[in-house]
């Protein structure tokens, strides 16, 4: 090589595996050994996957619920209305005769 361009110095250099370093001359680079390079080295590629892959584990069923017998219902009689089953809820209800604090 010629004559190293004063325009080339500081640059800096990179590697896998260290923190990139400034350097002032073609002697600093030099030094440094290998490894280093003047563009950002592209992340080491992983590893391929092994093609052996471990058989699942079986998994316990779940067990179920026990279903509970349903219950009857009595045939209601003609004359009284059928009135729909309330859903519950864990809001507390204020109880008849009082009034609510707001």
């Amino acid at each position: 090589m010629g004559r190293p361009n004063p325009a080339d110095y500081p640059r800096m250099l990179f590697h896998r595996s260290k923190p990139p370093v400034t350097v002032y001359s073609e002697e600093e680079e030099a030094a440094l050994g290998a490894g280093w390079s003047r563009t950002i080295p592209q992340p080491e590629p992983e590893p391929a996957a092994s093609k052996w892959h471990p058989e699942p584990e079986e998994e316990p069923e779940p067990e179920l619920p026990e279903e509970k017998p349903e219950e009857e219902e009595q045939p209601a009689s003609e004359d009284a209305p059928v009135k729909p089953k309330r859903a519950h809820s864990s809001l507390k209800r204020t109880p008849p005769g009082r009034r609510r604090k707001l």
